[in-house]
């Protein structure tokens, strides 16, 4: 599927071309039509595997994914000039109300409903946002909606076990609006889209860029608040909760934090290669046969640590250089304390080399202060 999808954007695939291409490939790997699924445990079920159907919705879902999501980055390098994203939505019988009550509705960039409504936010969604000046909001007499006190997250149906009748739940965020018929409407991403996918894979470059432009203490708070917004923590724990499911390197990374002005001025002095502060950590940190070594000596971080790791590291309680590894250490809070180290010179695809995570584990503090007698650790805040 990622194949053909890839495939479609480099060659300019059309729908039909893509169904007729990839169709040939879901037959031979038995993955079409009807067919009757059996699980361990005897139970027999007729499953609907691959259809023309299904293939439209993935192709036009992705293909418009792939679209906003260079949209998206765009947006967020002009977010100075344009601060405000006005939801359009194709008004005509195909629309949802949900979506055709957004239409026309203004928020600001940073106001949190832009991190879980930025379209698609549903199968199918045609709709888009577009960037608005202060100036051209003011000329139209707009007032922009804060969702700040609005937004809700309730616990939904996202389907039934057919096999043992249990009614999985997730999590559906959003608010409710007066439709034109003076009935409160749900407005929101519909399940399985409650945050924006294509915000969670094109927003690390953007935070990139802008970390690696702005300077000073205030405009590395402004990422790092970002990072720990609600939407991104969304997207971390996904990334967790996939690579360990899972169960082996994928190559992916995921931001996990940003670096304080004091630690980037003492790396830099001790001649660290990096252009941005953003902390990436990888996926073979949780799966590889290191993450698995320590697990079976009982230093490793557990699930539940792995799924609030940015909130910890930006609560850290000691930042130290290590002059044997020539990276930064920071001391995490919590019950068993951890060590997470941060190295220098790794490269991103497009060259910028960029603070990278090397590991992380439990640690005692009584290490750390060790390590600091013995002048190994060099403390920075």
């Amino acid at each position: 599927m990622k194949t053909a999808l890839q495939n479609t954007l480099k060659d300019g695939w059309t729908e039909k071309q893509f169904i007729e291409n990839l169709t040939p490939t879901l037959q031979k790997l038995g993955w079409w039509g009807k067919q009757i699924i059996v699980d361990s445990g005897g139970n027999a079920e007729v499953a609907q595997f691959g259809s023309p159907r299904r293939l439209k919705t993935i192709f036009r879902t992705n293909l418009q994914s792939a679209y906003m999501s260079g949209r998206f980055k765009n947006m967020m390098a002009a977010r100075d000039t344009h601060p405000y994203w006005m939801y359009r939505a194709i008004l005509d019988a195909r629309t949802r109300a949900a979506h055709r009550a957004l239409d026309g509705m203004v928020f600001h960039v940073d106001d949190p409903f832009t991190g879980v409504g930025f379209p698609p936010n549903g199968h199918n969604c045609r709709c888009r946002d577009v960037p608005m000046t202060e100036a051209r909001l003011k000329r139209k007499g707009i007032t922009p909606t804060d969702t700040s006190n609005l937004l809700e997250t309730r616990e939904v149906d996202a389907g039934i076990d057919k096999r043992t009748g249990e009614i999985r739940k997730t999590t559906q965020t959003g608010f409710y609006i007066k439709g034109i018929d003076g009935k409160k409407i749900w407005v929101g991403p519909d399940v399985g889209f409650n945050s924006s996918p294509l915000g969670a894979h094109t927003l690390d470059e953007v935070l990139v860029k802008r970390a690696a432009e702005l300077s000073g203490d205030a405009a590395l708070d402004q990422v790092r608040k970002v990072v720990l917004s609600e939407p991104r923590m969304q997207a971390w724990r996904g990334f967790v909760n996939n690579t360990l499911e899972y169960g082996k390197q994928q190559k992916q990374t995921m931001t996990v934090g940003v670096m304080q002005r004091a630690e980037l001025d003492y790396a830099k002095a001790k001649h660290a290669v990096f252009e941005s502060p953003i902390i990436f950590i990888q996926d073979s940190l949780l799966v590889s046969p290191k993450a698995k070594r320590h697990t079976a000596d009982g230093d490793a971080l557990s699930v539940d640590e792995w799924l609030v790791l940015p909130e910890t590291l930006a609560a850290a309680e000691m930042a130290v250089w290590d002059t044997e590894e020539q990276t930064v250490v920071y001391l995490l809070p919590g019950q068993a304390e951890s060590r997470l180290a941060v190295r220098f010179g790794r490269l991103k695809s497009d060259g910028v080399p960029l603070p990278d995570t090397a590991t992380v584990f439990h640690t005692p503090k009584a290490q750390f202060d060790a390590y600091i007698a013995s002048g190994r650790y060099e403390k920075i805040r």
